[in-house]
């Protein structure tokens, strides 16, 4: 029925969530530069993926090399009504029918390639590729952009008959890189908008030439300490000390209360699941390795053009960023990862195939440590396997969520006591004891910030919503005189997390 639809899009005043626990960071290493950033400038912080597109985030692929010297030669002619078809196959995309051509009586090979040279052309419209026929019996081939390393390979000539060609492979493609920067920058914003229903955050990218673990802490320093969560992406090799010189700093990073936990992938390309090294033996409680990819929509197709490993560390991070500290990623009712077509078809960063894995093989996975993405027979979706970090599943911090309660606790606890720093500390003149008032008054401040928590859902409470009154505790005998130094001890009891659901059913007779 004809009319018009207006649909009403959210998000565009850029207002946030409460609170900080959205405020992300993503770093990647690269040596192009998108137009926004410099040498000197290599930090920029977007709302919206419209603010990160004008700082030449963009998806363009302007930055790509092409593939040149594709060719089909037409070597001998067949039969009439011979049927001949020149396709190609991007790595990772389905295949592509670049132009058709009937034999007709009497073609010599010159006027084959000129039928095919015409219809690769006719069908621009549809697939891109343009043809010149400059060369007799020949079909030379001109790729269009957005390809990349994909189209490296897999171009075919057939006839149905005895007609015979040769083919000259394109070469020479390499991918954007800046497009590896719009898609995760672009996945982020799009499971904000899958989760909250706004396609908005605060992300603070980084790009450098190198990465050493450092850079953490620059975009860390950048923002004032606010960011809870950061994504890398490595192109290189993935090595298990690009996991340990991250522990590194974000170890520094606590120390000076600005913690963070950290989502990290490497080009995975050239090795297999069954070789993969086991993250929980590496004591990197703050680091987890993402190892999920889309198969089919445009994650995958990115692989092939680039010919690395490209993962699904965007929409990892934007989960991340929209889940309440104490929640589970990989929770199946609030955090499916289809949008669109992405992630409908899953694949490992190794190029290895999900619906392939045996459950074993899965499990082995989840337990060495590494994120991915997994399906549930008969239900529609694609979730987080769980939420592991790279240190032995015994850690009290073994998995994100308590990390980012953890983390999340520690901050407003500092935030609530620092305006008590070089206050008084009363004590009793006879017995040197800390004076009760003076025990209330810091209690109250570390209480507070729990109490917040509490409410959100984020940690644990007796059943009428109240926390223990030891979630907060000063010893009264602390020489405070002596070394100027009050001690509060905070226990926090966590929210569990439904790994496991155990259904005993059978029959009766009755249920009287």
């Amino acid at each position: 029925m004809a009319g018009i639809t207006i649909n009403r899009i959210g998000g565009g005043l850029g207002r946030q969530q409460p609170g900080e626990d959205y405020i992300s960071g993503l770093i990647v290493k690269q040596a192009t530069l998108p137009s926004g950033f410099a040498a000197d400038d290599r930090i920029k912080k977007v709302t919206t993926l419209a603010e990160a597109e004008a700082l030449g985030i963009v998806n363009t692929h302007y930055d790509e090399t092409k593939a040149t010297g594709g060719n089909v030669e037409i070597t001998a002619a067949g039969a009439t009504g011979d049927v001949w078809t020149i396709k190609i196959t991007p790595v990772g995309s389905s295949v592509i029918t670049l132009g058709t051509y009937t034999e007709q009586s009497g073609d010599t090979t010159a006027l084959i390639a000129t039928g095919l040279y015409n219809n690769v052309n006719l069908n621009t419209i549809n697939h891109g590729f343009t043809a010149t026929n400059s060369v007799a019996s020949n079909v030379a081939l001109i790729a269009p952009a957005k390809l990349g390393e994909s189209i490296n390979s897999g171009l075919v000539c057939s006839s149905t008959g005895a007609g015979t060609d040769t083919e000259t492979q394109f070469s020479g493609g390499v991918g954007s890189v800046i497009a590896i920067i719009y898609y995760h920058v672009s996945e982020f914003f799009a499971l904000s908008q899958q989760i909250t229903g706004l396609a908005q955050g605060i992300l603070y990218i980084g790009i450098y030439t190198s990465y050493d673990g450092s850079q953490l802490g620059l975009l860390q320093n950048y923002a004032s300490g606010k960011i809870r969560q950061i994504g890398v992406f490595l192109p290189d090799t993935f090595a298990s000390s690009m996991v340990t010189i991250s522990q590194t700093e974000c170890t520094t990073l606590e120390t000076e209360n600005q913690p963070l936990s950290v989502l990290l992938t490497a080009d995975f390309s050239a090795t297999t699941l069954s070789a993969l090294a086991d993250m929980r033996a590496l004591s990197s409680k703050n680091i987890s390795v993402v190892i999920g990819e889309d198969k089919g929509a445009s994650g995958g197709a990115l692989v092939g053009i680039e010919g690395f490993s490209i993962s699904n560390l965007g929409a990892a991070l934007g989960t991340m960023a929209n889940a309440y500290v104490h929640e589970n990623l990989g929770w199946r009712q609030k955090f499916n990862q289809i949008h669109g077509t992405e992630y409908e078809n899953l694949q490992f960063v190794t190029g290895e195939a999900y619906d392939v894995q045996s459950a074993t093989a899965l499990q082995e996975l989840t337990n060495k440590g590494y994120l991915y993405l997994t399906k549930e027979i008969n239900v529609n979706g694609s979730f987080f396997n769980d939420t592991p970090t790279s240190t032995v599943i015994t850690s009290d911090y073994a998995f994100i969520e308590n990390n980012r309660t953890i983390d999340k606790a520690a901050r407003l606890i500092r935030e609530n006591l620092v305006p008590k720093i070089n206050a008084p500390l009363y004590v009793n003149a006879t017995t040197g004891k800390l004076l009760l008032a003076t025990i209330e008054d810091f209690k109250n401040d570390a209480f507070r910030a729990l109490e917040n928590m509490a409410a959100n859902g984020e940690i644990s409470t007796n059943e009428d919503g109240t926390l223990p009154a030891t979630s907060v505790v000063i010893d009264p005998d602390q020489d405070v005189l002596t070394s100027s130094e009050i001690v509060l001890t905070v226990t926090i009891v966590p929210v569990g997390v439904a790994r496991q659901i155990t259904v005993n059913i059978g029959f009766a007779i009755s249920l009287g």
